[in-house]
């Protein structure tokens, strides 16, 4: 752990490092550490998305891990997820020791966890927002990009946030997006937007500050697609031969055990 926290100098020093780099960027003056510019882009953004009734696209996770000898392991996963609102929901991740699937039709939930051989069924009924909290809480890991699904991303985002910045452009997988960088007392996350009229999320990055080697956990986004029909069966899961039904407890447990080995 470190001793001290990084002042409120940081952000600025950070901008000027960048600026000497060539990369236009919207400063923070010493008396003004929130950067307007930045949390309107973040506004932007979440009334955007909160206002498609349907949207889909792909994930690419890295997701660091450290050791207990201080080793740093970089977990890498594919993801994939579809949303039509109010009530449907589904994501994909695969990844070394992770092969699950999460459906949501409105009525009930469903997780395939292929790797362990199990399969969760349960009654529910909500938005959206219930299926991505009850899938985060299941699988017992953060959904690729989840903070940025809900109807209001703004709010729980910002709320938090003690420092902003605007930095300038970058090209990410042929879109151009805005970089933005934020701090808060527990972590540091960052953010690129789509330039133009679809301010979609390019990629997130959060950093566990206080977190020994402070390590990242990252989500890159592409091929969106912005209200696609989406029929009800994606939303319905369909049960392969030999899976198992069990309880969230025992998914849990199974999922734990398949990580360990």
């Amino acid at each position: 752990m470190r001793d001290t926290k990084p002042t409120a100098a940081t952000i600025p020093a950070l901008l000027f490092a960048i600026a000497t780099g060539g990369i236009a960027f919207t400063a923070i003056a010493d008396d003004d550490e929130r950067d307007p510019a930045a949390e309107a882009l973040v506004k932007k953004m979440s009334d955007y998305m909160g206002g498609l009734s349907s949207f889909s696209a792909d994930a690419a996770v890295v997701d660091e891990m450290i050791m207990g000898d201080g080793l740093k392991l970089t977990a890498l996963r594919s993801g994939a997820f579809r949303l039509r609102r109010p009530d449907h929901f589904y994501m994909a991740r695969k990844g070394a020791v992770r092969d699950q699937e999460v459906f949501y039709d409105g009525k009930r939930f469903t997780v395939l966890a292929k790797n362990a051989g199990a399969v969760v069924e349960l009654p529910a009924e909500g938005d959206v927002d219930v299926a991505l909290d009850r899938a985060t809480e299941l699988l017992g890991a953060e959904l690729p990009g989840r903070d940025l699904l809900s109807v209001d991303a703004y709010t729980p985002l910002m709320e938090p946030v003690t420092e902003s910045a605007a930095l300038g452009l970058v090209d990410i997988d042929g879109r151009s997006c805005r970089h933005l960088v934020f701090r808060t007392d527990e972590v540091d996350w960052q953010l690129w937007v789509e330039e133009g009229e679809r301010p979609l999320p390019c990629r997130y990055t959060i950093t566990s500050k206080w977190t020994y080697a402070a390590p990242q956990y990252s989500v890159t986004f592409s091929n969106w697609a912005v209200d696609p029909e989406l029929p009800d069966d994606d939303f319905s899961a369909t049960i392969p031969e030999g899976m198992q039904s069990v309880t969230p407890e025992e998914l849990r447990k199974r999922i734990d055990e398949e990580a360990a080995k």
